[in-house]
């Protein structure tokens, strides 16, 4: 994601995309979803992961989290334990010699289900719930959240969270023979006039900040033919809404639950403003 890649003759697909300023004309065919609208629920959901993370403004005592959770959870989170580890390289220059060294650092220690469908992350200074396919509902995610901090002992709930993070990535596959992206999507590229009408690949990310609320996006979208026998276009919709209060909270007053809540209502609101009617009948 992110990078160009070469691609043969019989990689590139001929697309039916209209002459216009960019590959998306604008249209919605049929309109997208606002956030007044009636919640939808597809019975084949696209997405792949979702997440909700938790930062602490202070490190939290060596293991706490990880010591805590792994204890009052064990019956649940029974699955193979799984660590993340952060690689640090550091240079000193001295006269005509410049020397490296490198170091692994824990970053996150991962508690996993028996089935490995749902994971907590836990860190000096975050906790992160996880759940992946088949997405069981929001409800369901919910309750994996609550559980979680309800299991924190009252010295990590009195720590004070500096920001609180709600992501979603989705797995979009366009059906085989589709003409055209722009008639699933509504997120598109720009296409400058001059530019070939051949959509092969592309990969956009979007940075936007609401300073009144303190809520923070980051949306990353890309796509390309291929990875299937068929050669269908697949995309990667990578939807990141973060929530910094100027202000930091504790976890035992309960007002995370608020931020999470308006922080998923608003991954809907895009999620649904990005995709046409013809892309929703794909997850039915």
């Amino acid at each position: 994601m992110g990078r160009c890649n070469c691609r043969s003759a019989r990689e590139w697909r001929r697309l039916n995309l209209r002459p216009c300023s960019s590959w998306h004309s604008g249209s919605t065919m049929g309109g997208a979803m606002g956030i007044a609208e009636e919640r939808r629920i597809y019975p084949r959901p696209p997405i792949v992961e979702a997440v909700v993370e938790f930062t602490f403004q202070d490190p939290l005592p060596s293991n706490a989290l990880l010591t805590a959770l792994e204890d009052r959870l064990k019956e649940r989170y029974g699955g193979k334990k799984e660590k993340q580890e952060v690689v640090r390289v550091s240079a000193r220059i001295e006269e005509q010699h410049v020397s490296t060294s490198t170091s692994r650092e824990e970053h996150v220690t991962f508690l996993r289900t028996t089935d490995g469908l749902r994971l907590i992350g836990c860190g000096s200074d975050l906790l992160s719930l996880h759940v992946l396919a088949p997405y069981p509902g929001w409800e369901s995610f919910e309750e994996q959240i609550l559980e979680a901090v309800n299991a924190l002992p009252d010295n990590i709930r009195q720590a004070r969270v500096s920001s609180i993070s709600v992501r979603y990535i989705d797995r979009l596959t366009l059906p085989p023979g589709a003409e055209s992206p722009a008639d699933f999507l509504t997120c598109l590229p720009l296409r400058p006039a001059g530019l070939p009408s051949t959509l092969a690949a592309f990969s956009v990310e979007t940075q936007t900040a609401d300073t009144e609320t303190e809520t923070f996006a980051q949306l990353r979208v890309a796509g390309a033919e291929g990875g299937d026998a068929e050669e269908r276009f697949h995309v990667t919709y990578d939807l990141a809404l973060q929530r910094r209060p100027r202000e930091g909270f504790a976890l035992a007053d309960g007002k995370w639950k608020q931020v999470v809540d308006e922080l998923h209502l608003k991954q809907r609101e895009v999620f649904e403003a990005s995709i046409t009617d013809n892309m929703r009948e794909l997850f039915q």
